[in-house]
């Protein structure tokens, strides 16, 4: 706390560890942010109990949240905040010779091979009015 050194000895997962590599702990994490599932079933998904899955759940989303304050990438929680990030990323953007586009357009594509149905014809007509009621 003081400028001193930290002696307590460093994290090493247990033996029988639900998520022994750093890989798996956060393949956990990240599913659970994307898929928002319950915990139950997130915790079936990676074979533990509720309260474990619980547990590690909220460790992990704290470490999470501190490596992206870290790196500068956490989300910002006033407008203030994020005018100026995102008025430095524009900054960072015209300083580069080809800057990247915002979204990747494609050439539109050839006409459909599908046949396309008539709706004209009498049959589709009579078809249409005797299913409606």
């Amino acid at each position: 706390m003081e400028g001193k050194l930290r002696t307590a000895r460093a994290y090493t997962p247990y033996v029988n560890s639900p998520l022994p590599t750093p890989e798996d702990r956060l393949l956990f994490l990240l599913t659970y942010l994307k898929v928002a599932a319950l915990q139950v079933a997130h915790a079936a998904l990676f074979g533990m109990t509720q309260p474990n899955a619980n547990k590690w759940l909220h460790v992990l989303l704290l470490v999470l949240h501190q490596t992206l304050r870290d790196l500068g990438d956490a989300p910002a929680r006033h407008l203030r905040a994020l005018r100026e990030r995102l008025t430095q990323l524009q900054a960072e953007e015209q300083e580069q010779e080809a800057p990247a586009p915002l979204f990747i357009t494609m050439a539109p594509n050839d006409r459909s091979p599908a046949h396309t149905t008539m709706l004209s014809r009498r049959r589709t007509i009579a078809a249409r009015k005797s299913v409606t009621p």
